[in-house]
């Protein structure tokens, strides 16, 4: 359980609450490879996955997760590559949309036919769609927080083109001569403010890891080099997938972000309900939860909550 007193931030009343929420910690083998989870919520409710953004890790939701752990069981994991999950020769955007199946399998999420919701932030919600189109008779809705949805003639910026690596490309990770000093060089990707220093200095310290002569990410180099190989980093045209997504689709976005689009908003009239749920988070940019944690919270349970409604 991560321990609020050990950062040097001022920490919130709610914050500190949702530390103290049980969790559990784990591991699948996905095709060879470990992938970490952790899990909120009682297994016999409704199944709910979270999945991080390129570079980032699962406890970027679990300051999120707790206070949907009263309805819901919870998953956040570490795509292969990334956070404390382990590393591969090789990735791509259909392999970690497997892992999400089998996150789900080994967590009992589709035991006796229930259908959990996926929700995913940047190229995690891609992942997550990818995962829904392919076993869209497995999954109850599918939730995208701040997915680039910009259109081919949108000038708008995406995020494999923001990070400062070239397609292809793998840099070793630096190591920094100590913990202090590599926390200091953490960012968000794309740039942005964020005043809530706790939550910086919390991803910063769990994106680290300790190694001869310091302390370096724990990122693979081998997911960023992948992650920006092409205009969105993951391969999916989101301007042509709406009209014909699966299954139930909500969009949430920062109303300051970059990769929110207004012109791709006609495209969701064309969703196969009619209508597409859109939320603007406001005051907000890319990394909603970093910015508005509760905000988000709030919508992700609205959404859920009105898809509990149509199933019951």
């Amino acid at each position: 359980m991560d321990d609020p007193r050990e950062l040097r931030s001022e920490v919130p009343q709610w914050f500190a609450e949702a530390m103290r929420v049980p969790r559990e910690e784990g591991t699948v083998a996905v095709e060879g490879c470990p992938i970490h989870y952790f899990r909120w919520g009682d297994p016999a409710s409704p199944g709910l996955i979270l999945l991080h953004g390129g570079r980032a890790h699962a406890r970027c939701f679990a300051f999120v997760a707790p206070f949907l752990a009263k309805q819901y069981h919870v998953v956040a994991y570490d795509m292969s590559g990334l956070g404390d999950s382990g590393r591969r020769e090789e990735y791509s955007h259909e392999l970690h949309a497997r892992e999400v199946r089998a996150v789900a399998l080994a967590t009992g999420m589709v035991d006796g036919g229930r259908k959990p919701f996926l929700a995913g932030h940047s190229r995690g919600a891609g992942v997550v769609a990818t995962a829904a189109r392919n076993h869209p008779e497995e999954v109850g809705g599918v939730i995208s927080i701040d997915i680039p949805m910009a259109t081919p003639s949108s000038e708008r910026p995406h995020s494999g083109m923001m990070t400062g690596w070239l397609p292809g490309e793998r840099r070793p990770n630096r190591v920094y001569p100590d913990l202090e000093t590599a926390m200091g060089r953490f960012r968000l990707i794309p740039p942005q403010p964020c005043e809530n220093d706790f939550l910086m200095e919390y991803m910063a310290r769990h994106s680290l890891r300790e190694v001869e002569g310091g302390w370096t990410w724990k990122f693979d180099p081998a997911v960023a080099a992948w992650g920006n190989g092409g205009p969105r980093g993951d391969g999916v045209d989101r301007s042509e997938t709406l009209a014909t997504f699966p299954c139930r689709l909500a969009i949430i976005y920062g109303e300051k972000s970059p990769f929110f689009d207004p012109a791709s908003s006609p495209q969701l009239a064309d969703s196969p309900d009619g209508t597409i749920p859109v939320v603007m988070i406001p005051d907000a940019h890319h990394h909603v939860m970093m910015e508005q944690p509760l905000a988000l919270t709030t919508a992700l349970n609205g959404i859920l909550s009105t898809w509990l409604a149509e199933d019951s």
